[in-house]
């Protein structure tokens, strides 16, 4: 019999039914993947297991045993630990704040023991293998890898028998994510059930065992993974096949630079970096993470101040603020939807018109019918899927969400995109979708500025690859030289070209 079984869950808001009589089931020691669209189900599917949500019909059961909780603590405390998507962490306190919060030591069972606390977390730090975080800092002075990292440590350190990783390498770093990767296995051969969540096949592939996929809240398949390819995946998850995960396209790009950036320094975070980006061009940014792409993103956009100049079509511009940057058509796609791109408590109406208001509005009046006009345009540009525009951002999937990001400041017609990662948890057939969007810019004549950490996405969709090492440009690949081998090694500092 197997230890956690999930019977004929469903559960509807109001005339839409998110999940109809899904069944699941994992094994203790497995790690066992859950695959969909956004949109397919997932989310809700997690919610309810991990008690932030109630099923309206169906059972949960752990070793015969049937599970009833209606909340996260007591899902917990029945032994079922979820890292989420988003981050819960209190930004204020410190990471063994954070991790051990409603189970501090104490001394004497009411005083909070703040040695011992500093200690306890330590101790896990070291278990798991953890070497560059320091229990007495703010959660705030930590980067987004370091924060998720604190969070999964955070939820392991209870001990649940069923832990549930929701998109949790999608924060992560290409090195910790191997550190997760294996934390995962290590979790499992000690009897755990690990529920993964990931929209990396390849990640799920490596590290899972067996396979459920959801699709339009229903169960559609369950495989081995070694016995099923990722063709026969991506058709369970979109109920068709996938004819091309990336766009046919033609090197459009002029020789005409659009962005330039010369010298652009910040003191232990970029180190004279200089580089073209041509008009119609999309220009994949690599490198191991840490190595100045964020850094210089943010310089790009007017966030973080550089020394050096940045000349836009053959013109200097000076960027102090981000306001600046998009006066120049310079717009930033952000790392992170949730906290910098978004109001998720505001409607998907205000986020798209946000950035665009001042084009919209004259002498303080909103052109109402103009501005509407524009938000549905925008909407149906990018088939963001919704209710209606009046329902807040945080009410739709993690991929749709990405798309009104995307979709405000396509609003702004401008010239440069910098995109940090913008397929961060995002669902297979979005993706595809978003580079085809990426290849259609640059038909237009816009430029694109495309980190990813997913090498594959680095390979298919851009005309050079820029590979950043010690926080400087290292070497720039183009036609053939795109390899995913080639780009590893310049990220470590070796050189594809033979020298004499």
């Amino acid at each position: 019999m197997s230890g956690f079984v999930v019977k004929k869950i469903s559960k509807s808001f109001g005339a839409v039914k998110a999940l109809d009589e899904v069944n699941f089931s994992a094994e203790h020691g497995e790690i066992h993947a859950i695959l969909g669209e956004n949109g397919a189900g997932k989310s809700t599917l997690i919610k309810i297991l991990s008690g932030v949500q109630q099923a309206d019909e169906g059972t949960i059961t752990l070793n015969g045993k049937e599970l009833r909780f209606k909340s996260p603590k007591e899902a917990l405390a029945c032994g079922i630990g979820t890292v989420f998507q988003e981050l819960s962490l209190m930004q204020d306190l410190t990471v063994a704040q954070n991790i051990f919060f409603e189970h501090y030591p104490k001394s004497k069972g009411i005083i909070i023991d703040k040695k011992l606390l500093r200690e306890k977390a330590l101790e896990l730090f070291q278990k798991y293998d953890i070497m560059d975080i320091d229990p007495d800092i703010r959660t705030n002075q930590l980067s987004l890898s370091q924060q998720q990292m604190v969070e999964i440590i955070k939820v392991i350190s209870r001990e649940p028998s069923i832990i549930i990783l929701d998109e949790a390498t999608s924060a992560l770093t290409q090195n910790r994510v191997h550190w997760l990767l294996d934390l995962a296995r290590k979790l499992a051969d000690k009897n755990k059930m690990i529920l993964f969540i990931s929209h990396r096949l390849q990640e799920t592939r490596q590290n899972c065992d067996r396979v459920t996929v959801l699709r339009n809240g229903r169960d559609v398949g369950v495989r081995t993974l070694n016995e099923v390819d990722n063709d026969e995946l991506v058709s369970l998850m979109i109920g068709r096949k996938l004819s091309a995960y990336f766009p046919e396209w033609k090197p459009m790009a002029s020789e005409q630079p659009q962005l330039e950036a010369k010298s652009l320094t910040i003191d232990k975070y970029l180190n004279n970096v200089t580089f073209t980006l041509r008009k119609g061009e999309v220009l994949g940014v690599g490198g191991l993470a840490g190595q100045g792409q964020v850094p210089l993103f943010l310089a790009l956009a007017g966030i973080r101040h550089a020394t050096g100049e940045i000349m836009l079509d053959g013109r200097k511009i000076v960027l102090r603020n981000p306001g600046d940057a998009l006066e120049n058509g310079i717009t930033l796609i952000p790392e992170d939807r949730s906290t910098e791109g978004l109001i998720q408590t505001m409607s998907i109406r205000i986020n798209l018109l946000l950035p665009s208001l001042s084009i919209f509005s004259k002498w303080g009046f909103l052109n109402r019918k103009q501005s509407e006009r524009a938000i549905e345009e925008a909407i149906e540009r990018l088939e963001i899927k919704m209710g209606s525009s009046d329902d807040m951002v945080m009410s739709l999937s993690g991929g749709n969400q990405q798309k009104v990001l995307i979709s405000k400041y396509l609003m702004l017609n401008p010239k440069v995109f910098l995109m940090l990662d913008p397929t961060r948890g995002v669902d297979v057939g979005t993706k595809s979708e978003m580079f085809r969007l990426v290849r259609k810019l640059a038909e237009e004549g816009n430029s694109v500025l495309f980190y990813s950490t997913d090498l594959s996405e680095l390979t298919g969709i851009c005309d050079r690859v820029m590979v950043m090492y010690d926080n400087s440009v290292f070497d720039t690949l183009v036609g053939e030289e795109i390899t995913k081998e080639n780009i590893l090694k310049a990220s470590v500092g070796e050189s594809i070209r033979i020298t004499q």
